[in-house]
């Protein structure tokens, strides 16, 4: 799953610097399979763990800090073998997630994207994941793929308990605060990658599922095989010719950025954001909106179910458009500190440094208030002002900047949320800004946030998402069936029944 809340606020000029000091520095060679020695491990992970410690602004906002650095010890102390970089890669993932910070994840070297893509072999199936034990088949790409359907609860792998894979699986993944809504939306997005790359691939696996009397059977399941390389692709003789201009279908908005159109009912506008990043949201939103003036209805759906989230002012423009009194950016954005223990690998270390001595400023709570956001306040937009009902879609993936939409419209009245808890936590996060921290040995990238932002000071430091007003929860019969039960529940809702 792509995520696309990296960065939350970066002013122009320091974007500008940023890149280019990013552009003097190209990143190395590749080598698949190349194995490191201990020693190199851990120093890697030695500048990683003191570089969360330091800077990290909520190191210790969910776990303590002691639990935190047991985590880090115990995986430095595993480190007694050579590993390949994706293995040392998926220890730091486990390291990391002690901190319950979604915008604190592991990333590749970035010299691994100038490689073709893996033709190696796949584990054959994706799952939707959800509760402590819920598994639900959502697709079976295996040569034998009638074995096990779609819809399917899987109840073991391999003799494995459906319950403790994953357990294991969610120990990997940073997420936010202390529910699983998050790791849930990750495992069921890509469950055959990340399986692939904890347990490896076999070349058949053993499947017990529970079939539609509810009985425990049997299956066997043969893996994904390897793609074969491009140049022995069975090529067409006769290539297609291109559709004239006048014929190709004329697109309003990136189907990438969203989707928005009036239903033919009359009772509802839908708009889709898939994120707060592009240059395509902005114009989405306004035109949307001139729509609406232009086409009333009554309600107005919008789908944030996908949404990871990225800019604030997007966010924000949003809300604009449906709240009626002024709006703080948030009540709180703060760091720990800007000075880095490892200042050379970090990210355009001294442009945030600089930044740090020009515009935060320490108060009386010992942290680095970034009061420049913290007095930011946005007005309500006037013109094309949405006033009827609105209905705000929300899951697992719901995450960053889309949480902040949601509080800012969270007194609006004729508002509901429906869907299931997001995995952005209700109360804030930390992002703001988040610059790479690149290791020296194995070239692992970490994404480092520098600032804790609080959104709704109010809200209970409990670790939860936003939950909907009407919780619409998976069920195993709507993936067989390919039915959307939220959508469905708003249908019902706006026609009246």
């Amino acid at each position: 799953m792509k995520r696309t809340h990296t960065f939350f606020f970066t002013p122009p000029i320091l974007l500008t610097l940023c890149v280019g000091l990013c552009m003097a520095c190209g990143p190395s060679k590749y080598i698949p399979g190349k194995k490191y020695a201990p020693a190199q491990m851990q120093q890697d992970l030695d500048i990683l763990w003191q570089t969360y410690r330091k800077v990290h602004p909520s190191y210790d906002w969910y776990m303590p800090a002691d639990t935190v650095d047991a985590r880090f010890r115990h995986v430095r102390q595993s480190l007694t073998d050579s590993l390949t970089e994706p293995e040392f890669r998926l220890r730091l993932s486990y390291a990391t997630a002690a901190i319950h910070c979604g915008h604190t994840s592991i990333l590749p070297p970035a010299a691994l994207s100038n490689l073709p893509r893996s033709r190696a072999a796949q584990f054959p199936m994706n799952m939707r994941v959800w509760g402590s034990d819920s598994m639900i088949v959502t697709d079976n790409q295996s040569p034998n793929r009638d074995s096990v359907k779609r819809g399917v609860a899987i109840v073991r792998i391999n003799q494995v308990p459906t319950s403790k894979l994953i357990t294991q699986m969610q120990q990997y993944i940073s997420q936010d605060g202390l529910h699983n809504a998050y790791s849930e939306a990750i495992l069921s997005a890509g469950f055959a990658q990340r399986f692939r790359w904890m347990y490896g691939v076999e070349p058949q696996y053993q499947i017990a599922y529970r079939d539609s009397s509810g009985n425990i059977a049997a299956a066997t399941v043969k893996s994904l095989a390897p793609r074969p390389p491009d140049s022995n692709r069975q090529q067409s003789s006769t290539p297609r010719p291109p559709r004239p201009p006048q014929q190709l279908p004329r697109q309003n908005f990136d189907p990438r950025v969203g989707v928005f159109y009036v239903d033919s009912s009359k009772h509802f506008a839908y708009l889709r954001l898939n994120s707060f990043t592009g240059k395509g949201v902005n114009k989405l939103i306004r035109q949307s909106f001139e729509k609406l003036q232009q086409h009333p209805v009554p309600n107005l759906v919008i789908d944030i179910r996908d949404n990871g989230g990225g800019r604030i002012a997007k966010a924000a423009l949003l809300a604009r458009y449906l709240v009626s009194e002024p709006f703080q950016l948030a009540d709180s954005v703060s760091a720990t500190s800007l000075q880095f223990p490892y200042p050379k690998y970090v990210q355009a270390h001294l442009v945030y440094q600089l930044f740090g001595w020009l515009l935060v400023h320490k108060k009386s709570d010992g942290r680095l208030h970034f009061g420049n956001l913290e007095r930011r306040e946005y007005q309500p937009i006037k013109s094309d002002h949405y006033n009827g009902n609105v209905y705000v879609l929300t899951g697992g993936r719901t995450f960053s900047a889309s949480i902040m939409f949601l509080q800012y419209i969270a007194n609006r009245p004729n508002k509901w949320v429906v869907g299931e808890e997001t995995g952005g936590v209700a109360r804030g996060n930390s992002s703001v800004i988040t610059p790479d921290l690149e290791l020296p040995n194995t070239k692992i990238r970490a994404r480092l946030p520098l600032f804790r932002l609080v959104t709704r000071q109010a809200l209970p430091q409990d670790g939860r998402g936003v939950v909907p007003d009407i919780i619409v929860p998976p069920n195993s019969a709507d993936i067989r069936y390919r039915k959307d039960a939220v959508m469905e529940k708003v249908r019902r809702l706006v026609g009246g029944k």
